[in-house]
């Protein structure tokens, strides 16, 4: 399923670190990501402020000319996801929007082999100027796995009858009927029994065989 909104990605090009915002040099950290998510994505391109006007840091890049990548894979190199078509958004001219799209039956089989919740990929944008100049940005992240199962996950009832062996073991013998019965035990291999009865003057009486 698609965002809600697409996912600002700043992109320092001089220290190819992605930033928290134009106006903030902080790292930005990337959220976890699902597997059956399709990440719409808009990336700026910045350059650090040389002309002495330090009210930003960064002087936004036109996205003009840009040639602009994403991939995402694992450590064994495997590709998951990736994305070479980008336009130029139609009120920033310094933006390029774009979709990542991570249902793929790649990614399937990524969970399918782990067996996990969660695993690790590494996300990497690349962008190419008019001149041949190459910017990689690189970051690990966290794809989740994301259920779509239909039906209950609560087994249907059904009827089981118990062994007779299993009815007996919730009794003990009993020996008479009514008033002066008595309790018998025995041992797990049968040699040995215990009768147990109540005397008629109230005392407790046990025949151990």
């Amino acid at each position: 399923m698609a965002t809600a909104g697409p996912l600002d990605l700043f992109l320092d090009i001089a220290n190819e670190e992605i930033v928290s915002s134009f106006t903030n040099q902080g790292a930005f950290t990337l959220p976890a990501w699902f597997h059956q998510n399709v990440k719409d994505i808009r990336a700026t391109f910045l350059r650090l402020n040389t002309t002495g006007n330090f009210t930003a840091p960064y002087v936004k890049v036109p996205a003009a000319g840009l040639t602009f990548a994403a991939k995402l894979y694992t450590s064994a190199g495997t590709i998951l996801a990736s994305q070479t078509s980008w336009t130029i958004n139609l009120t920033d001219a310094n933006a390029l929007d774009g979709t990542l799209n991570l249902n793929t039956a790649e990614m399937t089989t990524a969970f399918t082999n782990a067996a996990t919740l969660s695993i690790s990929a590494i996300i990497e944008f690349k962008m190419t100027e008019p001149s041949g100049g190459i910017t990689t940005w690189q970051k690990t992240i966290t794809i989740k796995r994301q259920y779509d199962v239909s039906g209950s996950p609560d087994a249907s009832p059904t009827e089981t009858y118990l062994t007779e062996n299993q009815c007996l073991a919730r009794f003990v013998q009993y020996t008479g009927n009514g008033n002066g019965a008595s309790i018998t035990l025995k041992s797990a291999d049968g040699t040995h029994e215990v009768i147990i009865s109540v005397n008629d003057d109230g005392t407790f009486h046990a025949d151990v065989t």
